[in-house]
């Protein structure tokens, strides 16, 4: 699967330099992999696995529980080597 940059709608010159900053540390980290690979890696770790904990469910059912956000930074961040 590849996105084209007209497949996406919006403003890029309405980012702030945070949201910028933020983007091209995910493309840069992630854009080796796969929709695949990004697919597997990620349900099974992290937020993922603690939101499924928080809900009480099992890895095949279905669950609304939101991913925090500081879960979410964590993961990505450790992924990336991010040092706080």
């Amino acid at each position: 699967y590849n996105l084209q940059r007209d497949d996406i709608e919006g403003d890029a010159a309405v980012l702030d330099k945070d949201d910028r900053e933020s983007i091209d540390v995910v493309l840069e980290n992630f854009r080796a992999y796969s929709a695949h690979e990004l697919s597997a890696m990620t349900p099974h770790a992290g937020p993922w696995l603690d939101a499924r904990r928080r809900a009480g469910v099992d890895d095949l059912q279905r669950s609304n529980e939101e991913l925090r956000d500081e879960e979410i930074e964590d993961f990505f961040g450790a992924l990336v080597g991010r040092e706080d």
